[in-house]
């Protein structure tokens, strides 16, 4: 096998009609160039269109939020125990029954039960309703639940200075 060794002259030229290759590397300075562009321009809509904030005062909630820690505490400190129960009645309506006992499993009497229903897949159909006691610590609520499917029932019972709260959701099966 012999080895040859080219001269200047048998070299390709860079005269019109034959390329040298130089141009490949400004090839990649250009697609680099393209993907910068369309990152800024990603960064800067991006940053214009979503301030990050998802409410208008988080310092508040952040406050609230630390409220309702101490009022769980608060509640979980009572030792009271309920129970919600939702099943078909007349007419196409729910009865929703609540039942509360202190931690001596005594009925908590006397107590005021307002709820908010709602439909968590659904906005417009929120009701809000007042329970009346049928029977010592036991509160019962006929609601029209047009939708079948889950609606949640976040409950708010006040008795003996005290507040207990609730949220379930329910099942409605018409």
């Amino acid at each position: 096998m012999a080895m040859t060794i080219r001269t200047d002259s048998e070299l390709p030229s860079t005269e019109a009609g034959v390329r040298s290759g130089r141009w490949i590397p400004w090839v990649f300075v250009g697609l680099f160039g393209i993907v910068l562009i369309a990152n800024g321009t990603m960064i800067t809509v991006a940053i214009s269109t979503f301030t990050g904030m998802e409410t208008t005062s988080p310092y508040k909630k952040g406050l609230s939020y630390n409220k309702r820690l101490d009022a769980a505490a608060a509640q979980e400190k009572l030792g009271w125990t309920a129970s919600l129960d939702a099943e078909a009645g007349e007419d196409e309506m729910m009865i929703v029954t609540f039942a509360l006992e202190d931690r001596d499993g005594m009925p908590v009497a006397a107590a005021d039960i307002t709820a908010t229903i709602d439909r968590p897949l659904q906005d417009g159909l929120d009701q809000t309703v007042i329970f009346e006691e049928t029977a010592s610590g036991r509160y019962t609520a006929t609601v029209d639940l047009p939708l079948k499917g889950q609606w949640e029932v976040a409950l708010s019972a006040e008795a003996r200075g005290s507040r207990y709260q609730l949220t379930e959701r329910i099942q409605v099966p018409k």
